[in-house]
């Protein structure tokens, strides 16, 4: 079965949101969050996955830290105006959690498919807003 088709079956949905940050009544910085749409829906099919030990390792060196894959069967930047980014995170309407985006690419599986799938690579965080 092709990664595509896989991540479609994972039958997992993401919000793609990106930060807005504003002045709160004191005058100090305020965040809130904004839902992009991508092909008029809000919900965006994907794949999470735990992060491999090769890109947390990669990272790292780079003083950054990933805990997930978000994998995507088609290029999110192209929907995305600017392309993604680390202000932009994913809401996983199902569980509550948000994952920061950290990093993007082109995933190619190699053994799995000759697919290009895209990954973002996110570090998991709790929604507080």
């Amino acid at each position: 079965m092709p990664l595509t088709d896989l991540i479609i079956a994972a039958n997992q949905f993401v919000n793609i949101q990106v930060e807005i940050i504003t002045k709160d009544a004191t005058g100090g910085p305020s965040t809130a969050w904004s839902t992009l749409t991508v092909n008029g829906k809000t919900a965006v099919p994907c794949m999470i996955r735990p992060a491999s030990a090769a890109a947390v390792n990669d990272y790292v060196q780079r003083g950054i830290e990933i805990t997930n894959h978000v994998l995507f069967a088609f290029n999110v930047d192209s929907y995305v105006p600017g392309g993604l980014s680390t202000k932009h995170r994913f809401l996983n309407p199902a569980t509550g959690y948000a994952y920061k985006v950290q990093g993007t690419g082109i995933y190619d599986p190699l053994i799995l498919s000759q697919e290009d799938v895209y990954r973002a690579d996110v570090i998991l965080r709790r929604a507080t807003n």
